[in-house]
Parts: C-alpha cells; structure tokens; sequence
C-alpha cells in the first residue's frame, strides 16, 4: 500500500501558488457531435456562441472551470484561428488548458523565455484579458486574467 503525500500549495520556491485552473478546450472539426457526447456523458448543457469572425464554441461551467469545445472550421468550412496551433510533430494541438493569472501578458512574456511561443497576444475583453502560448512541446496554453474591477480603498481614511 502507497503512501500518498498532500500535493503541495506553494512552489519550491516557498511563494504561494498563483495561478488557477480556469478551463479546458477540446477543439473539433465535428464540434455540436462532441458537446452532445458531453452533454449526455456529463449530464450538462452546453452553451452555443459564435464570435464575430466566425469561430464558434460550445462552453459549460462545471464546478468553476470552464469546458469548451471549439470548431476547427468557421460554419462555411474556412479554418479558424484555432486551427492553427500546432504540436511539436506539425499536427493540430486538440486540448488546451486554461490558467487564471495574475498577468495574461506576463505570463505570456514568460512562456516565450521559458521556450514556448505566443499564438494569441493577451487580449483585453469586456470579461477579462486571454492570451494563448504553446509549450516547447506545442501543447496549447490559455492564460486568463480576470477584469479588474473597482475595488473600493480606504485611501485618505483615518
């Protein structure tokens, strides 16, 4: 029988771990196929959008993480933006996991040190920043920073 030590919270450093799981992505060429294969395995619903240049995606929140399934091809069969990442062979990277951190384009300055590339420069949205990198292995990474928001200070109070 094994043993199981607590997996740890802060880096080796001693800092406290700051980033946070906040999606997955599947990527599809037959997309509403795999949602319904979700949707019936997971007992969920997804959520159809489509963006102003045509990609589209399927998204649910379960249980704060975001599950996505995003088409490789707009409805007109033109590849998306998506489409275009690539593994370390030169095939399409089908998964992506998403990161909630403190600085999208920090963390994206950092992957490119660290050896990966930048396929989406961090964007600002109405709902937060996203940028995409790939590892040295060309596993795609999405880096999410939340909005900021008005946080009320007590500047100038006794």
């Amino acid at each position: 029988m094994a043993l199981e030590t607590p997996i740890p919270t802060t880096a080796a450093n001693g800092t406290a771990n700051q980033a946070l799981v906040a999606g997955l992505a599947l990527f599809s060429t037959k997309p509403e196929e795999l949602a319904r294969f979700y949707e019936q395995v997971l007992r969920t619903a997804f959520t159809h959008r489509v963006h102003e240049d045509g990609r589209e995606h399927w998204i649910v929140a379960m249980g704060g993480v975001q599950l996505e399934i995003k088409a490789l091809e707009t409805a007109d069969g033109a590849p998306t933006s998506d489409s275009f990442g690539t593994d370390a062979a030169g095939g399409i990277s089908r998964s992506e996991l998403s990161f909630q951190v403190p600085s999208a384009s920090a963390a994206s300055a950092r992957a490119m040190v660290a050896g990966g590339r930048i396929l989406q420069k961090a964007t600002s949205y109405d709902w937060g920043t996203f940028g995409v990198v790939t590892d040295p292995d060309g596993n795609r990474l999405g880096l999410f920073e939340a909005p900021n928001e008005d946080i009320p200070t007590t500047e100038g109070q006794a």
